[in-house]
């Protein structure tokens, strides 16, 4: 798409959406929550040392000597024997300083009363780990983008599991699910600059407006969308299976998100609206 506008000197923002699991200041977080889950795994811990996480100086001796003790001793999880193998260690004192705010921060999360106190560590967790990764000089824009979608994922599901029985309340179970959420959840790094062609995907235009507006690929059955039933549950058989605390999404439910798509798309238009469709289809056949 880039090559087209470039080719006509016409300046153009791309949003591209990117994966927010995938973005390096997500990565200590999404790890620290692994590590409480997992009982403190090898591959965690470690990690969370050498990306010198909770900005915490320790040089690299000092964790290849850690490392190699906890080869020999063949630990490869449990917090205990970490906190052993810390214990026995005297070359290794800012390993036991990062062993101590892992513990502290672990308490405080797990100690929470309510799912608003969990979220409070949490964010504070997330501005902590921040301070330490954000790079103020290369892509602050995108990081800051990043952290703020972090912030509002796990905004969304905590208010999900508010309204929920406070005896269901589970630290761990909120946990594996904010995992699960930050591994589909995408980003885009928002322009400042409005002089100048901006292409979205459909979802991502929905909250803004914009003067002109064009709307191409409208080929039947790719947008909207074209959504069939199931073979393996149709949807009486959803509307079944739903009453039971099982969410199985219904066919009805996926046809109206994808026409709502369609709908907000064409609604972004202040004055005009174009919407446009390929006369051939990849192969040179006309359509």
């Amino acid at each position: 798409i880039s090559s087209v506008f470039l080719e006509f000197d016409i300046p153009v923002q791309i949003h591209e959406r990117k994966k927010l699991i995938e973005h390096y200041t997500i990565q200590p977080f999404y790890r620290f929550c692994n590590l409480i889950i997992k009982d403190w795994e090898k591959e965690d811990f470690f990690y969370l040392l050498k990306a010198r996480a909770f900005n915490i100086v320790i040089n690299d001796y000092e964790i290849a000597q850690f490392e190699l003790l906890a080869r020999h001793k063949n630990i490869l999880k449990e917090k205990s024997r970490w906190v052993e193998l810390v214990g026995l260690s005297t070359e290794c004192p800012s390993i036991k300083t990062a062993l101590m705010i892992f513990l502290q921060w672990e308490r405080a999360c797990l100690d929470s009363k309510n799912m608003r106190e969990l979220l409070r560590h949490l964010f504070s967790l997330i501005r902590l780990l921040n301070d330490k990764n954000i790079d103020k000089e290369k892509g602050f824009e995108e990081t800051l983008e990043a952290v703020t979608t972090l912030e509002e994922v796990a905004r969304s599901l905590s208010g999900y599991h508010e309204r929920r029985p406070a005896q269901d309340f589970s630290q761990i179970f909120f946990l594996k699910e904010l995992q699960m959420a930050i591994e589909a959840a995408l980003f885009s790094v928002k322009s400042k600059d409005k002089n100048q062609v901006q292409v979205y995907d459909a979802i991502m235009a929905m909250p803004k407006e914009y003067k002109v507006i064009f709307i191409g690929g409208l080929i039947e059955g790719i947008f909207p969308q074209e959504t069939m039933e199931d073979p393996l549950f149709k949807d009486f058989e959803r509307k079944v299976i739903n009453k039971h605390e099982v969410f199985l999404e219904e066919r009805g439910e996926r046809i109206s998100g994808e026409r709502y798509f369609f709908y907000m798309a064409t609604t972004r238009a202040k004055d005009k609206l174009y919407l446009s469709y390929p006369l051939y289809d990849e192969d040179g056949r006309n359509m």
